[in-house]
């Protein structure tokens, strides 16, 4: 429909603003309603997961026709959002919604359960026959969830449970009361993925089902490590499993645990995809691995965030390859942290699996101070705590301090004495790490032992760094080696302020005492980075033959595309994303 302005000009304004909404209704209403509802459907796909997951209902209302569209469609409705069954004073607004969604599956999303939602939660039971996803967070009183799972659930396919706590648990007892189990006879024969959270092992057993496929187990208590593998017997067709603080009554008792160890049968998943285990003890994840045969396509995590026990680790028999490595900075002015993050990769019996441990070690407080001003207090710690787990005991002779103006010097004490798992090392991370000194301070560049390099990621890096990193070293008598990380594949640049010769009067002078000029301020040029020689260092590699494939720039500081074009012809392929970073002097 046309709509002519010139028509209304001369009118008053309230006929005007008549004649404007006429014709906007009447666009409105000439949008088909399979148009419609593939609007309303994006809406409401971006709205769930949100703090207001109902929104699309409002784009609903913007006429009468749209509301009709809206509501005359079931599918529209198989899909419920509940934020919180307490915000439904009557159970009749939830009853309205599930009829408008006909006899159509439902997925039903319910968070913040409450013991004031009894009604609400007889309202569902009503309809459990239809569920075909169920998503149950924030559960505060499971008496309520245990009571719908106990209902007949034939069309379930996926079934998420996530208890806050245990209000209806007895403080004087360590079991949990059950008003009601499910039985495994009625339904669930569709059952492919169950994620629980906080819910009691001895009741999960009734939705293990064989036709389970994806697994998700977090903060289970009460059970143990043959209880899990017993279960996972009966499901063959698993493909991806999450086990993350699997807790158990014995774990730390060597004893009962070698008895336990006996009795574990062995899991043979044919079909496993990814595993992930995240646990206090090592020991605990190790011998979980030792009872499961998967193939070796299987992409294999675990993930520990504390030490272990210095007694009963059992030996880890594989060969352990150190194949990532973080090193930098992190917390804000009142509290710098340094942190070291590896990661190993370990062959079980031929299997890849995956370590990560973070370390944090507190510096010192800054009293307001900027970081890059004050003077940090080294720590000594334990050689074997720093990058501890039992696959590390290579590293506990080695005399580390840690403190940020050294991390060049830990690597290097790192690579000298075990350049053989260093070697590994493909992926490198270096975060706000300046280091003017490096060639003054550091004996031998760390960098040249990772001969397997492949992807270096550097946040907030200055040029002596960076150059540092790049050119070559030399050899005892004094000539140059050959260019260093023949196999880089990949360098990321991120906050990094950039600066040539059109935006510098002197950069022979910054380069020499390491602080640039301007006028009205002084600028730590740690932070600094000349664009002709980086792309001067990327051409001597490339005349080398090591040319580097790509490089990403994000979030960088007046870089433009005059800069780009000079790194395209020494690049591969130059990924620049053109945001302003946010570069601290």
């Amino acid at each position: 429909m046309e709509f002519k302005l010139d028509l209304v000009k001369g009118l008053p304004a309230r006929r005007r603003f008549y004649a404007f909404g006429t014709a906007a209704a009447a666009l409105w209403t000439s949008i088909s309603a399979d148009v419609l509802m593939e609007i309303f459907q994006r809406v409401k796909s971006d709205a769930i997961g949100t703090s207001t997951p109902n929104r699309w209902i409002h784009v609903t209302h913007v006429c009468h026709y749209w509301r009709q569209v809206a509501l005359s469609s079931p599918l529209m409705w198989r899909e419920i959002v509940i934020p919180g069954l307490h915000e439904y004073k009557q159970p009749g607004r939830l009853k309205a919604q599930l009829q408008r969604s006909g006899k159509a599956p439902l997925r039903l999303h319910v968070n913040n359960v409450s013991p004031n939602d009894s009604l609400g939660f007889q309202v569902i039971a009503d309809e459990a026959h239809r569920l075909e996803e169920l998503y149950l967070r924030s559960v505060g009183y499971w008496k309520l969830c245990s009571d719908i799972l106990s209902s007949s659930l034939p069309m379930l396919r996926k079934l998420h449970v996530h208890l806050l706590w245990y209000s209806d648990l007895s403080p004087s007892t360590s079991t949990f009361p059950v008003p009601s189990t499910p039985d495994p006879s009625r339904g669930l024969e569709r059952l492919e993925s169950v994620s629980f959270n906080g819910y009691p092992s001895p009741y999960l057993l009734p939705f293990l089902r064989p036709t389970i496929k994806h697994l998700s187990l977090h903060s289970i208590r009460g059970g143990s490590l043959t209880d899990f593998l017993i279960a996972a017997c009966d499901m063959p067709l698993l493909e991806n499993i999450s086990l993350m603080l699997l807790y158990h009554d014995h774990e730390h008792n060597p004893s009962i645990e070698h008895q336990e160890d006996s009795s574990m049968p062995t899991v043979r998943l044919h079909f496993l995809n990814t595993l992930h285990i995240a646990n206090d003890s090592v020991s605990h994840s190790v011998r979980l691995l030792e009872h499961l045969k998967y193939p070796s396509t299987a992409c294999v995590s675990v993930e520990t965030t504390s030490l272990p026990p210095k007694s009963g680790i059992p030996p880890v028999p594989p060969i352990a390859k150190l194949t990532e490595l973080t090193l930098g900075r992190t917390g804000g002015a009142t509290e710098p942290t340094e942190t070291i993050r590896v990661r190993y990769d370990v062959f079980l019996e031929r299997q890849h699996v995956t370590l990560w441990r973070d370390d944090r070690i507190h510096v010192t407080k800054m009293d307001g101070k900027r970081t890059a001003k004050a003077e940090p207090r080294a720590f000594e710690r334990d050689p074997a705590s720093v990058l501890g787990s039992p696959i590390c005991e290579y590293i506990t002779d080695l005399p580390v301090r840690f403190d940020p103006a050294h991390t060049l010097r830990t690597l290097t004490h790192l690579c000298l004495n075990a350049p053989l798992r260093f070697g590994f090392i493909r992926t490198l991370i270096i975060k706000d790490i300046t280091a003017r000194d490096t060639t003054d301070t550091v004996l031998s560049n760390p960098f040249h032992h990772l001969v397997h390099l492949e992807e270096v990621y550097m946040d907030k890096i200055s040029w002596a760094g960076l150059a540092y990193f790049l050119r070559p070293g030399r050899a005892p008598d004094g000539t140059l080696e050959d260019a260093p990380f023949s196999r880089l594949k990949l360098l990321s640049l991120r906050n990094t302020r950039f600066y040539g010769d059109s935006r510098q009067q002197s950069p022979e002078t910054v380069r020499e005492i390491g602080y640039s000029y301007s006028p009205g301020r002084t600028v730590n040029h740690c932070l600094e980075l000349p664009v002709d020689e980086l792309v001067n260092e990327l051409a001597s590699r490339r005349n080398a033959g090591v040319q580097l494939g790509r490089l990403v720039i994000t979030e960088a500081v007046a870089f433009n595309e005059d800069d780009a074009a000079l790194l395209r012809e020494v690049v591969g392929v130059l990924d620049w994303d053109r945001r302003t970073g946010d570069v601290a002097y």
